[in-house]
């Protein structure tokens, strides 16, 4: 499909155009509700546009052996001065030789005052975390949504809302995050406490500075303000995807064309001879029609070009 100069320019598209292009490019419908199923599905990367910017943690994501940690406090443990000081200088730690070390020496200390020691990051599988780093930012432009954290659901909500499926009651304890398209970093959008319906001094800036970082708590879901849209380099992507998988087909199918098809004439001409008949006989062609017919074989005349291939190559010098 040839793309339109204006569509070459666009660093997204709506919604709505992203499916309107699909539907050009691949010659039957797609509907918004196929674009959600396939950015919920892993297949197409969905984005948003922070039109009015966000506040948000940024991160990335890092081995579990250079993850920040901090010591967490078990439930009902109070914070002794030896705490205190062992949390003070856990938080001075750099370094992953410093780390391991430190780790090492304090676990037990930690373990005799009631608490343990903790990754600060987010687990993206056994052997990864987001490490996010404290201080709030402000971000703006495109950001994808990951598959995973309350941006998805997002996402699937939209979709049940469209296909009249079951209320979404999932949540996400990381919040709603947020990927950069290169996949370098990783964003936790935040909102100060004045946004929080159940904080009565919330606007209180005495008490909730905006320049603290401990005066906001990770959003559950997008703003009101994001608008979801398609990044066309990931359209394409898309796309290059579907061509991808058709030539792998054609070429598995010419494959066995080319490579499989003397191995299965070969076959034929076993059974046939199990079966009593003569490949070289001029019957042979109605006694094969007249065996295969069970199975809805092909008819005598493509038989009868298949014999003169076996009787060619195979039966040749046999």
């Amino acid at each position: 499909m040839v793309m339109s100069k204006i569509f070459k320019l666009k660093k997204w598209l709506t919604l709505d155009d992203a499916a309107a292009h699909l539907t050009r490019a691949l010659g039957e419908d797609v509907a918004v509700q196929d674009l959600l199923q396939l950015s919920v599905d892993g297949h197409l990367a969905l984005s948003v546009e922070l039109v009015n910017h966000g506040s948000a943690q940024l991160g990335r994501a890092v081995p579990t052996t250079e993850a920040s940690f901090e010591i967490i406090r078990g439930s009902g443990t109070p914070l002794s001065e030896r705490l205190q000081r062992l949390a003070e200088s856990a938080a001075a730690v750099s370094g992953d030789a410093e780390r391991k070390q430190w780790i090492e020496a304090n676990r037990d200390k930690v373990a005799e005052l009631g608490a343990f020691i903790g990754l600060t990051g987010d687990p993206l599988d056994d052997d990864t975390v987001i490490d996010w780093e404290r201080p709030i930012k402000s971000i703006h432009g495109l950001w994808d949504i990951p598959t995973f954290g309350g941006a998805r659901l997002d996402v699937l909500h939209q979709l049940q809302c469209m296909i009249g499926g079951p209320e979404i009651t999932l949540t996400a304890m990381v919040g709603a995050v947020l990927v950069s398209p290169d996949g370098s970093r990783y964003a936790r959008l935040m909102q100060h406490m004045s946004e929080n319906p159940y904080t009565s001094d919330g606007n209180d800036l005495d008490k909730y500075p905006r320049r603290d970082p401990n005066s906001y708590y990770p959003r559950s879901g997008l703003p009101e303000d994001a608008l979801l849209v398609v990044r066309t380099d990931a359209l394409n992507s898309f796309l290059r995807s579907l061509e991808s998988e058709e030539s792998g087909i054609s070429r598995t199918s010419d494959e066995l064309g080319s490579r499989e098809k003397i191995g299965l004439l070969r076959l034929i001409a076993g059974l046939a001879k199990v079966a009593g008949i003569d490949l070289r006989s001029e019957k042979a062609a109605v006694q094969l029609e007249a065996a295969a017919a069970h199975f809805d074989g092909p008819a005598e005349k493509t038989i009868r070009k298949h014999l003169k291939i076996i009787r060619e190559v195979v039966l040749k010098g046999a």
